[in-house]
């Protein structure tokens, strides 16, 4: 089910995140509506799990997520999870996981979340993304004009994302690793 791949995805990438980041740091969830939202509310409670400092912050404008976020975020604050709505105020000394959009954006990022990318940027927090930084498309971004997560790390899901391969997106992209989640040959074609 997409409840079990997105558990999957999470279990790898929260494997990922405890070798570059060791287990006395504290993390800041920062978690969209989608289901790259979704990714960061499994990594949250999966960190929690571990006994580690985590919060999750749901940027979101209003509290229509999908319905595996959704799933994730209940699990998370019913497991007693720091959940903070809208309001964001990192902890100092913790690293950000960018969990706002993932795969698929289409569209520049502007408004709300475009605030909240460009105050995410002007921070001096480490910031690892989610299968991509929040704001950068998959492919062509010559036209993106939108606020794009500066990442200092990104563990991407599967296989590289060709804007990964464009010099001018490191600065977005930072560090990447492709995490094999165990997807079937089959729904790779």
């Amino acid at each position: 089910t997409s409840l079990n791949l997105m558990e999957r995805a999470a279990t790898v990438f929260t494997e990922k995140l405890l070798i570059f980041f060791p287990n006395s740091h504290i993390f800041n969830i920062l978690a969209g509506s989608g289901n790259n939202g979704g990714d960061g509310y499994v990594v949250a409670r999966l960190l929690h799990q571990k006994g580690l400092n985590v919060k999750t912050f749901g940027l979101h404008e209003n509290d229509c997520l999908s319905p595996d976020c959704a799933v994730n975020r209940k699990r998370f604050i019913d497991m007693g999870g720091c959940y903070v709505p809208d309001n964001l105020q990192p902890d100092e000394n913790s690293v950000l996981v960018d969990a706002i959009f993932g795969a698929g954006l289409n569209r520049p990022v502007t408004g709300f979340f475009g605030d909240i990318i460009h105050r995410i940027n002007c921070l001096s927090h480490p910031v690892v993304a989610i299968d991509m930084p929040s704001g950068l498309m998959g492919e062509d971004n010559g036209e993106n004009n939108g606020a794009i997560i500066k990442a200092d790390y990104t563990f991407t899901f599967q296989f590289p994302k060709l804007a990964f391969m464009f010099p001018e997106n490191v600065v977005y992209v930072g560090h990447w690793e492709v995490l094999d989640i165990r997807l079937h040959p089959i729904i790779l074609r």
